[in-house]
């Protein structure tokens, strides 16, 4: 047996080795996940971060006494769920919490130029951040992050249809001296080579998210764009192709239901045909859901997650989806809505928690250091279903009670989805970790 990776330093601060008792019976934990590889199999520990493998001769029991300590293999009646919560109460507890916030989601606008037919938003006010809210705006970031850099996600509504806002919170920030830099979520159809110098340069643009809906037909009319433009599908590719140019990384995301799946798998062909060989793009499929009610749904959740598969491993021969680092630390906050260090301002300066939420679940204003403490933390309150019970993804699996995308509850779909992805990055991770190893002998 060969130990690839430790217990991850914040399980060596809560968990102690677990004590061999001779009159025990043990069983292998379900916090373990299994990965075969060309080497034997790789035995990962969810909740410790530790990953083994075990070479095709040896057996579960040759390593008894280690794998007992390394809390591998458990006693019988131990209850992996309550011994994750516990370490997870601890971990909260121990974290030190900042006064700083520094992650901030701004929207200029909840105004767009699309009439996506899916849009959540769609049935939401209209507002516009004005210039005197944009000064407030960038004011209040540069006293609440506290000397601190900050990240700031411009959305929306779509954020470049009131590009001035964002002009004058960036200047503002660096005449205040804020560190910053930014990311964008955006149809992308606003942009234009000077626009896109400007965000690199003023806004300290790094990353932009945009999402494509299917190839040109389907596209514009899923995009449903207020101009009338037969070319909003070129245009949109275009400024893809320039943000990367300018060092932008473009994340695509591929929204997908049951009537576009088909298409979607053209579109991975198109955008290979255009952007195979240049850095900076990754694209990754994306399951829609019926918030607005008009999402045409799979109807089988089996079949739901195949075609999600089949989209994956077509995006990962064309060298667009690309395995993310493993995690090992068991996770203890689930996004910036359970974070103290996030907030999202709207474009009157009201504040919240979430960038789902732009028109109520409001904690406070940009205008007072007064904050619903009540409100913040039930944006924290986590929610169990019965299949977090010997479910391997629990140590890394958190759901917020007023999440709507938890409010169907956990399903086979997902479960396959998340644990598919865990398994590529452990066979990811331990491939590095071997090349390394073979190059340092």
């Amino acid at each position: 047996m060969r130990k690839v990776f430790p217990r991850s330093d914040t399980a060596k601060s809560i968990c102690d080795a677990q004590r061999v008792l001779p009159e025990e019976r043990y069983r292998l934990t379900t916090d373990c996940v299994q990965v075969p590889c060309e080497d034997g199999t790789l035995y990962y520990h969810t909740l410790t971060g530790e990953l083994l493998l075990l070479e095709p001769n040896e057996q579960i029991g040759d390593n008894r006494e280690e794998l007992i300590r390394s809390r591998f293999l458990v006693p019988e009646s131990h209850n992996e769920l309550q011994y994750t919560l516990q370490v997870r109460r601890i971990l909260t507890l121990l974290h030190t919490r900042k006064r700083a916030v520094t992650n901030f989601t701004i929207l200029p606008t909840t105004d767009c130029n699309a009439r996506c037919f899916y849009c959540y938003e769609q049935n939401s006010r209209r507002i516009t951040m004005s210039e005197t809210t944009a000064l407030d705006t960038a004011d209040y970031i540069a006293t609440a992050c506290a000397g601190e850099d900050v990240s700031i996600c411009w959305f929306g509504g779509e954020p470049l249809y009131n590009i001035s806002a964002i002009d004058l919170i960036a200047e503002h920030l660096i005449e205040r001296g804020v560190t910053f830099t930014s990311q964008i979520v955006t149809n992308a159809y606003l942009f234009d080579e000077d626009t896109v110098e400007r965000a690199v340069a003023k806004w300290h643009l790094k990353k932009a998210q945009i999402t494509l809906d299917g190839t040109k037909e389907r596209y514009q009319r899923t995009k449903a764009y207020i101009y009338h433009d037969d070319n909003a599908y070129e245009r949109v590719l275009d400024n893809i192709d320039c943000l990367l140019r300018h060092g932008v990384r473009v994340t695509v995301r591929l929204n997908l239901n049951r009537k576009n799946s088909d298409d979607l798998l053209l579109l991975c062909d198109e955008l290979a045909a255009r952007f195979s060989g240049k850095e900076g793009l990754t694209v990754y499929p994306h399951l829609l859901k019926e918030f607005a009610g008009k999402v045409d749904a799979f109807e089988d959740e089996a079949e739901a997650a195949e075609m999600m598969l089949k989209l994956k491993d077509k995006l990962k021969n064309n060298s667009f989806l690309f395995t993310t680092p493993l995690v090992r630390d068991i996770a203890f906050q689930r996004c910036m809505a359970d974070s103290d260090k996030c907030e999202v301002i709207m474009p009157d300066g009201s504040v919240g928690k979430c960038e789902h939420f732009s028109e109520s679940e409001f904690i406070g204003t940009i205008y007072s250091p007064r904050r619903d403490k009540a409100l913040i933390q039930s944006w924290k309150e986590q929610i169990l279903y019965p299949e977090c019970n010997g479910c391997p993804l629990a140590p890394r699996c958190i759901e917020l009670k007023k999440c709507a995308w938890a409010k169907d509850g956990c399903s086979k779909r997902v479960r396959r989805l998340r644990l598919e992805k865990l398994c590529r990055q452990i066979a990811a991770a331990y491939h590095l970790q071997k090349g390394k190893t073979e190059c340092s002998e």
